[in-house]
Order: C-alpha cells, then sequence, then structure tokens
C-alpha cells in the first residue's frame, strides 16, 4: 500500500483535533487513534525510523517538504510551534499506547517548555517515540527574532479583524528578547540591521524594541522596567494597523488631512493597547508618548514632561527609522544617522538618553560596512565601550572585492599604526554587502556556537 506523508499527517491531525472535541475514552477519539497507528504502522514496514519536523516555518516530513501542510495539518503545525517543538521521531515497534501518549502530550493547551516535556515522555513511557522540543537556552538570537515578527503579527492580525488582542504571546517574546539582550547585547543590535521592505512595520517594531531594550539595559534599569520598555517599543506603531496602506506607503509628501490621519497613530495605538488585559499603564504611557519630542514640539501636542521609558523609544524609533529604506527616503548610514541625531539633542531628544544611545553603538555603530586603509572591507559587529577594546570587526572582502568566507575577525586599531583603520564608512549597496544575509548567517553560527 502507498501511503503518502500528507496522508499522514492529515490522520495525526485529524486525532488532535478529536482530542479537542471530545473527552478520552470517546468512540470517535479511540477510532481515529487506532486508523493512526495502523497508518503509521503500515508506513514503517520497511523502515526503521520516520520524523515529522518544522524548519524555517516548512513542515518536513522524512526530509520531503510538505508544501500544502497549512491546509492538511493546521492544528498539529500549531501545537508543535506553540510548544516550541523541534521534531518528532518514531522508531519501527512504537505502540498504540504510546501514540496515545504523544498525542496527549501534543494537545497539551497550556504551552510547555522543553523540560516538562522531557518529563512528559519520561511519564508516559514513550520509549519509541520521541518529542525533541527547543530548550530557550539553546535558540538562537534570529529564532528568538522570528518569533517576535510571528507574535507581532498576530497580534496585529486580531486589531485587523476587530478583536481585542491578548498579550500572552507577545509579554513571551518580549521576556525572551530581554534574556538575549542582557547575554549578548552587541549580537542584538546586529540584528537591528535586518531591514524586510515587504514587512517593514512588524521589522521596525521589533528593532525599536531591541535598541530600546538595550539600551535600557545600559541605563542599569531593572528588568521590570527593561520589559515595560520592550513591550511598549515592540507596541509602539501598532496604531498603524487603522492607517490607510496608501498613506504609510506613499512615495511623495502627504497632504494636511493625510498628515493629520498619520499623526493619529499614537492615540489610536495607546486606544488598543489599553484595553489589553492586565497591561501595565506604563507600556500604554510608551505607546501614546514615542512621538513626543523632549521640547513639546511632536505629537500628540501636550505641555507635560513625557515618561522618560517614552525618550528611549522615542530615540531608538527614530536611528531605525533613519537606517531603513523607504518609499519616501533612502537609508541613511548608521554614521550618519547618529550624526544627524546629535544634531537634534536637547530640541527632539533628551541629551542623557541621547547619550547613552551614542555610547552604546559607538563611533562606528555595528552594521556599519567599513573600508580599511589596506583596502579590505568589513562589518563592524562589536562597538567600542569606555575602557574596553576598540571596535570588533569582520573582514569580508578582500583588495580584490571578492568575499571571504568565513569571515576573519580583526579589532579595529585606533593608534595609527596598522592596516586595519577605517577610510571610510561605506554604502552596503555600493560595496554589493548584503547585510540582512550577513547578520542571519552570523545569528545562526552564534546559535550553533552555543549547542
Amino acid at each position: 500500500m502507498n501511503i503518502k506523508p500528507e496522508l499522514i499527517l492529515q490522520t495525526i491531525n485529524g486525532a488532535l483535533r478529536n482530542r479537542l472535541l471530545y473527552p478520552v475514552g470517546h468512540p470517535s477519539v479511540a477510532a481515529i487513534e487506532k486508523k493512526t497507528f495502523n497508518i503509521l504502522s503500515l508506513y514503517m514496514e520497511r523502515r526503521k525510523k520516520i520524523y515529522f519536523a518544522i524548519m524555517h516555518d516548512t513542515m518536513i516530513f522524512d526530509e520531503v517538504p510538505i508544501l500544502n501542510a497549512a491546509s492538511i495539518c493546521s492544528d498539529l503545525i500549531n501545537r508543535l510551534e506553540e510548544h516550541s517543538i523541534e521534531a518528532v521521531t518514531f522508531e519501527k515497534g512504537f505502540t498504540e499506547a504510546e501514540l496515545g501518549g504523544m498525542i496527549d502530550i501534543l494537545q497539551t493547551e497550556k504551552k510547555l517548555d522543553a523540560s516538562t516535556i522531557e518529563k512528559l515522555v519520561k511519564a508516559k513511557r514513550l520509549r519509541k517515540i520521541n518529542i525533541n522540543a527547543i530548550d530557550k537556552a539553546e535558540r538562537c538570537s534570529l529564532e528568538i527574532y522570528d518569533n517576535a515578527i510571528k507574535a507581532l503579527k498576530n497580534v496585529m492580525g486580531d486589531v485587523r479583524l476587530g478583536k481585542i488582542p491578548k498579550i500572552d504571546e507577545i509579554e513571551e517574546v518580549v521576556t525572551e528578547l530581554v534574556d538575549t539582550v542582557l547575554t549578548d547585547p552587541n549580537a542584538i543590535i546586529g540584528l537591528t540591521m535586518i531591514k524586510d521592505y515587504d514587512d517593514d512595520l512588524y521589522t521596525h517594531c521589533v528593532n525599536v524594541g531591541l535598541i530600546s531594550m538595550s539600551m535600557a539595559q545600559a541605563m542599569n534599569l531593572d528588568e521590570e522596567d527593561l520589559k515595560r520598555v520592550g513591550l511598549g517599543a515592540v507596541l509602539h506603531d501598532i496604531g498603524k494597523v487603522a492607517v490607510a496602506e496608501s498613506i504609510i506607503k506613499k512615495p511623495g509628501g502627504l497632504d494636511s488631512g493625510e498628515w493629520e490621519k498619520l499623526k493619529a497613530h499614537p492615540v489610536m495605538g495607546s486606544d488598543i493597547v489599553q484595553r489589553m488585559a492586565e497591561i501595565d499603564p506604563g507600556v500604554v504611557n510608551i505607546v501614546y508618548e514615542h512621538h513626543m519630542k523632549f521640547d513639546h514640539s511632536g505629537y500628540p501636542k501636550t505641555e507635560d514632561r513625557s515618561n522618560p521609558l517614552s525618550q528611549i523609544v522615542t530615540i531608538a524609533d527614530a536611528y531605525d527609522a533613519i537606517t531603513t529604506l523607504r518609499v519616501y527616503q533612502r537609508p541613511h548610514l548608521p554614521v550618519e544617522a547618529v550624526k544627524i541625531m546629535m544634531s537634534y539633542a536637547g530640541k527632539h531628544f533628551d541629551p542623557e538618553v541621547l547619550g547613552v544611545f551614542v555610547k552604546l553603538i559607538g563611533h562606528f555603530p555595528i552594521g556599519t560596512v567599513v573600508e580599511l586603509v589596506n583596502g579590505e572591507v568589513g562589518v563592524i559587529t562589536a562597538a567600542s565601550k569606555p575602557g574596553a577594546e576598540s571596535p570588533a570587526i569582520k573582514v569580508i572582502l578582500n583588495t580584490a572585492g571578492e568575499s571571504i568566507y568565513p569571515p576573519r575577525d580583526e579589532t579595529l586599531d585606533t593608534s595609527n599604526q596598522s592596516s586595519f583603520r577605517v577610510v571610510t564608512p561605506e554604502d552596503p549597496l555600493y560595496k554589493k554587502v548584503n547585510l540582512n544575509r550577513f547578520f542571519e548567517d552570523q545569528a545562526r553560527k552564534d546559535g550553533k556556537d552555543k549547542s
């Protein structure tokens, strides 16, 4: 009998769905689980082991991508993603009871972590079925970044449907982002160089969150404020969901009516966030105030001084916006962006908070593409800190403009005595450097090195 992987996944999905509809012991539950066991057993007659997993948002069954998985096993995909399950493996000889135990674990509504899943696998005596969950500590920063994008899409999707979003998923990813900021702030700032033109709103919000949390950490704020800043920053532009896309992505200047509609997004955003259950009032303030300037210009208009945490997000928002390609602007180089922002110290930005930001990212900010005095080209990957060594750089192009792989680690020289001195910052497009790919590769490598 020729059994296709799609049928197996569809049947497992049906077993999961039945567990949600009927109590254990119901004839419908027993029937579909028996059917699932029989199909899997037949499929494994000539195989010792099979697995299914989600890799790069694609369901894989025994190394074969299942391109229509979303339409045939959405419940299964949701359960795997909810519990951060990397793969489920079946060895020949598994029993029907083990299959039932696996379904018990997958259909658990409360989110399970890796250690809990491991305990449940042992408790249910799953000897021939293994559930591999990704431990939080082993997840690379890129996975956490991607999860933040997904969570934000879910929240904004609910808003578009007229629902009041739940805060749980966003709170969870912000907690993960805070942990990552505390562990490796340089890697986090590197991730903010990832720009996605098609998903600009989502990547911008997450990038602003990362920069804001890194600033809060540099200011020695406590963990509660770190989370408060992160949550407010990630949600700061949620009000743009209520603004027509034709306005947000208009190539030319906005007319007065369009500008007024765009300026309403902090108020609309704070209204949305305020309706979320158990939301911290400080988060609402950040969303409301993120376009208020230090000198009381900006919007909404007020004479009240903004929350100090809001200024963190205002500065992070400005930096990511200035360095991002938009339909109405070319992106500024990170070095240029810092100079522009410094010219507004005491006007748009609190000078003290801006000073923290400048110290955080350094004279040559992370993500700056530079040409060295010896003709090679590199990317700044770690900013210098007071009393610490000079900025770290990965050299990616040789003097002939050819790729160096893997990139070579060097430290910029500030004594003017070596070839590792910067001649000038360069436009990545001019040097044909794909910063998205570079920092994604670095994040994956860092993840592998830690595991």
